[in-house]
């Protein structure tokens, strides 16, 4: 038992060394992971001299061999980039509507006027700009038009992307274009998830899309910095789908896309600039044209003066003269031309109707304080020569009333009217001379003037003047009229006239109530209906 004893023990002591050196062996140099696919090695040093056989060496080469290898080909993992979205321009329905939340936090806005909140039922314009990742914005675009808003973001070579928002037949049409020289050119552009919908004339959309566009930009670099942002809007023929041209609101500069702490300042001059003629009389010199007055000029179009017309004096219309009235002056109080005005406080309403106030209205039972599109002018002696109007109706260029002495329009009647600048009002005064709006001093008690923007409905207030008539100092024929307005310009589109009255005594408020319209048919109408009985008389030979 001895002698197996002592072969057991010395076969143990064996085994256990070589164990011993295989586990030294595969624990030398070992490989550490740490954080962020890193990979470091540690080298284990030791004191002891150890011989190893030349096995032994070859395993040792070749487990570091195996080690340095793994180190060289590891790589840390690449950026993504998020890619262009995937041209989609299907529109669906817009929950909700557009609203200013996140200005300056986490999105970049711009807006007319600047406290512009579009989720409100008011008359503005409103940008919103988003990042979403890499290039790739979410923009909210909202405005009142007829035909369309649209939304330009990036300028190249005298061309900008634009992405328009139209009202077609009630629902909203999408489309990409380029816009070149005021010229829009349609277009596929990245663009995608379009939401939108239209309310009367105020129409919203969101959608995602590129910038810069890589479709039309290719070559330029792909950073949204250095932006142009603008808000335009123009008409749209629902049925061939053409676009009108753009008429900018809002134009910005923009250092870059995805700072939504940027202020955005529009460099777009809305309101003509207003001229007051102080101490200037037309009666006191007969026959002498606006011109004469020194000074006497329309500051929005240098060195024009009001006698634009050569030789055409205010009195080259028989008995429609300002100068028939000896001492009756145009002098303070007198407004200029165009001048934005107050906000009007109550909404006009045909309470008072044939009471205090004379009215008219189309339809006959239109209260403009219930909403709804109707049309309706009122008219109240204050004292002597002096009248209050309160005029209220439906526009997206401006709304107004004519004051005649006859039933012809287009002897230079007095218009007062007022024009959608953008949710505010601009009160502007002008000649109706049959085939334009001349503007034109009339006298206008300064401050009197209110107004309001509400969707396409436009109202306003104010005081005036009137010169004594032929007949009795308050005979006059009234019209309500509405007409485009160009914001930049101050130009106004040719008036059409909504409903006129026959000659009133304005004094005398009984003339109408409310329901009652004292309407006269135009003269074209009468000549129409004449023409028409006398050809049937001559065809059955009566």
């Amino acid at each position: 038992m001895d002698k197996y004893g002592l072969l057991l023990s010395v076969l143990f002591v064996t085994l256990s060394w070589g164990c011993m050196r295989t586990f030294a062996q595969n624990t030398t140099n070992p490989t550490t992971t740490l954080p962020g696919n890193t990979t470091e090695l540690t080298t284990k040093t030791t004191n002891e001299t150890t011989t190893s056989t030349p096995t032994e060496t070859n395993i040792m080469a070749a487990t570091t061999a195996d080690i340095t290898t793994i180190v060289a080909n590891t790589t840390l993992p690449a950026t993504t980039t998020v890619p262009p979205v995937s041209p989609n321009e299907t529109v669906i329905p817009l929950p909700d509507a557009v609203n200013s939340s996140g200005c300056r936090d986490s999105q970049l806005c711009a807006a007319e006027p600047p406290d512009c909140d579009p989720s409100k039922a008011s008359s503005c314009f409103f940008l919103g700009a988003k990042l979403i990742g890499g290039n790739n914005f979410e923009f909210a675009l909202s405005g009142q038009s007829d035909g369309y808003v649209a939304a330009s973001v990036l300028s190249a070579n005298g061309k900008d992307v634009t992405y328009v928002c139209a009202n077609s037949n009630n629902k909203l049409k999408f489309f990409g274009a380029i816009k070149e020289n005021e010229t829009l050119t349609l277009t596929s552009l990245r663009v995608t998830s379009v939401k939108g919908k239209v309310n009367g004339t105020t129409i919203q959309c969101t959608f995602l899309a590129t910038v810069p566009d890589p479709l039309d930009l290719p070559r330029r670099a792909r950073r949204a910095t250095g932006v142009t942002m603008s808000v335009s809007t123009g008409s749209f023929n629902a049925t061939s789908e053409t676009l009108g041209t753009p008429t900018p609101v809002i134009r910005a500069e923009v250092v870059d896309l995805a700072q939504p702490n940027t202020t955005v300042v529009n460099t777009i001059t809305t309101t003509p600039t207003p001229v007051t003629t102080p101490n200037t009389t037309l009666a006191s010199t007969p026959n002498t044209t606006l011109a004469s007055t020194p000074n006497t000029t329309l500051a929005s179009t240098p060195n024009t003066t009001l006698a634009s017309t050569p030789n055409t004096t205010l009195a080259s219309t028989p008995n429609t003269t300002l100068a028939s009235t000896p001492n009756t002056t145009l002098a303070p109080p007198v407004t200029s031309f165009a001048s934005t005005i107050a906000a009007l406080q109550a909404i006009i309403s045909n309470t008072s109707c044939g009471t205090e106030k004379l009215c008219a209205a189309k339809p006959t039972s239109c209260n403009p304080a219930a909403g709804g599109t109707c049309s309706f002018l009122s008219v109240k002696q204050k004292s002597g020569q002096r009248y209050s109007f309160e005029i209220s109706g439906q526009s997206t260029g401006y709304i107004g009333s004519l004051l005649s002495i006859d039933t012809t329009w287009g002897n230079n009647d007095s218009a007062y009217l007022c024009a959608n600048n953008n949710g505010r009002v601009t009160f502007i005064t002008a000649l109706y001379d049959g085939t334009q709006l001349n503007l034109s001093p009339l006298n206008v008690t300064s401050g009197s003037e209110a107004g309001r923007v509400e969707g396409s409905t436009i109202q306003c207030t104010f005081e005036s003047t009137l010169p004594d008539t032929n007949t009795r100092a308050a005979d006059y024929a009234v019209a309500v009229i509405n007409g485009t307005y160009d914001i930049r310009s101050g130009a106004l589109g040719l008036p059409s006239i909504l409903f006129n009255t026959s000659i009133l005594n304005l004094t005398n408020v009984a003339n109408s109530s409310p329901g009652l319209v004292p309407h006269q048919q135009s003269l074209l109408h009468g000549l129409l209906l004449s023409a028409g009985v006398l050809s049937l008389t001559i065809l059955t030979g009566h």
